[in-house]
């Protein structure tokens, strides 16, 4: 596989992973930190459809990029990994009604130029 596909399916696996967690935790709230909170944060997970596609997406992810550290220098690859924060941004606002205001188009900007940088070097 062309390591664009791999490192693709990497990014896109981890922004569903996001997305399904934010929208599995929505409603939840852990007070307090204590083994029982844990104990009851675990049996949220495990009964909550979301959070399980999330972890399940998380993981292939996971498997995603360690394809791409095989294949290329973390120097090159993890910097890129920024896209994520400006794909979890436009899916977000489109998938969780989630406004996006002027500091977060500076933000996409910034973090889209400074990618382009990275890919080039």
């Amino acid at each position: 596989m062309k390591l664009a596909i791999i490192f693709s399916g990497a990014v896109i696996t981890a922004v569903i992973s996001q997305l399904f967690f934010k929208k599995g935790v929505d409603g939840f709230s852990m007070h307090g930190f204590s083994l029982d909170s844990l104990w009851m944060l675990f049996r949220y997970i495990i009964s909550n459809n979301f959070l399980i596609f999330g972890i399940f997406f998380y993981v292939i992810s996971f498997i995603f990029w360690l394809m791409v550290l095989s294949k290329t220098k973390i120097s090159y690859a993890y910097p890129i990994t920024s896209i994520n924060f400006v794909l979890v941004l436009v899916m977000a606002h489109y998938f969780l009604n989630e406004r996006l205001g002027a500091v977060q188009y500076l933000g996409i900007f910034f973090i889209i130029f400074g990618v382009t940088i990275l890919a080039r070097g």
